[in-house]
């Protein structure tokens, strides 16, 4: 089964019954075609960017006051074994951006990017200008963290010439020189790496953990390491790091056990979420069980209530989660998610918008 799509053709995902439930819904291309026909539009007064972003506010809105319900389920497995990990390189100042001249550089230019961080990382900063011609900088590093999200760092003149940053970097995507002032001639360079492995956090595939339930060994399985004497360890984030001076060394491979956290759960998988709605545990209990929760930043807590307390979650028991998202918005190949019959609706919403922004282009002609 195809759908056509301004003279491309694309097959529909998933199963039949998918396939069926797309057929006759609208791809961006038909509701621009919709919204012209309803604005008396040729083609003139708008143009399909600004359709489509009618359209995108639209979609937003309705999310808003009708947001698409998602369920998550979850089967309780605690016990981690032999999570492999390696430690991070040391020291390397150079490894991300190798002594580049900024001479020639003009603001809004870009640094070349040598290599990738190790591991997750924050970056160092390092600007070599022996005789400070340079009065003024102000560079930008963009790029995602551990957790795929983008991220950005901002290194200042005000803050030195060398400087350590704290975000973390898992990819760099782009250095960009955003301002600079005085001259810069060929011998002043600019140095962009990472710091001691002592300083940076390794990131665990789980979080959060249970408080002192961690085994940390060589890969071989034969060292058993110390915890506040050759590691420290982040139990709520999922992480650990060497401490100088300890038994661990620059990139060797470790083995770890632990246990997850046997009250919380980690809800990162559900993306950009509006909010939870309600959480079901232990699933299979007859009349349901809905349990009291609280939510930090990624993690849900079972906590207890006024007649009852806090008690731990049972190994292989299942934990539901009910939760509201945005409908996605259509594009020129797939249609929105959203119900068939409330299209019309999100239409005429973006119709209004769009007019708003018609009055809003003649307001600014007036002034």
């Amino acid at each position: 089964m195809v759908l056509v799509h301004v003279k491309q053709r694309t097959t529909l995902p998933g199963t039949q019954e998918d396939r069926e439930k797309l057929m006759g819904k609208k791809d961006s291309t038909k509701i621009r075609a919709d919204l012209r026909l309803d604005l008396k539009d040729s083609g003139a007064l708008w143009s399909d960017a600004e359709l489509d972003r009618c359209v995108e506010r639209a979609f937003t809105d309705f999310s808003r006051f009708l947001p698409k319900e998602e369920m998550y389920e979850l089967a309780l497995i605690f016990a981690v074994t032999d999570e492999s990990v390696t430690t991070p390189i040391d020291t390397d100042p150079d490894r991300v951006v190798d002594n580049q001249t900024l001479n020639g550089v003009s603001a809004g230019g870009t640094l070349t990017i040598a290599a990738q961080p190790d591991v997750p990382r924050p970056l160092t900063f390092l600007l070599t200008d022996a005789n400070d011609s340079i009065t003024d900088f102000h560079f930008i590093v963009k790029g995602t963290d551990q957790d795929d999200n983008a991220v950005e760092e901002h290194f200042h003149f005000g803050n030195g010439k060398s400087q350590t940053g704290t975000k973390i970097f898992k990819r760099v995507h782009e250095v960009e020189l955003d301002a600079v002032a005085g001259t810069a001639a060929a011998e002043d360079v600019v140095d962009i790496g990472v710091a001691a492995f002592t300083d940076d956090w390794l990131f665990l595939g789980n979080k959060p953990i249970r408080d002192g339930s961690e085994n940390v060994t060589n890969s071989a399985g034969t060292t058993t390491y110390t915890r506040d004497t050759d590691y420290r360890f982040d139990y709520i984030n999922g992480k650990m790091k060497a401490i100088s001076g300890g038994n661990i060394t620059v990139a060797q491979a470790l083995l770890v056990d632990y246990t997850k956290s046997k009250i919380g759960i980690d809800i990162s998988v559900l993306g950009s979420y509006i909010r939870i709605d309600r959480a079901e545990y232990p699933i299979g209990r007859i009349p349901q069980v809905f349990a009291s929760y609280e939510v930090w930043a990624s993690l849900l807590y079972i906590t207890g209530d006024a007649d009852t307390s806090q008690q731990e979650m049972t190994e292989k028991e299942h934990i539901g989660i009910r939760y509201l998202v945005p409908w996605s918005v259509p594009t020129n190949f797939t249609p929105s998610n959203a119900p068939n019959f409330l299209e019309n609706t999100v239409i005429l919403a973006a119709s209004a918008n769009a007019l708003f922004m018609y009055a809003l282009k003649y307001d600014h002609q007036v002034v």
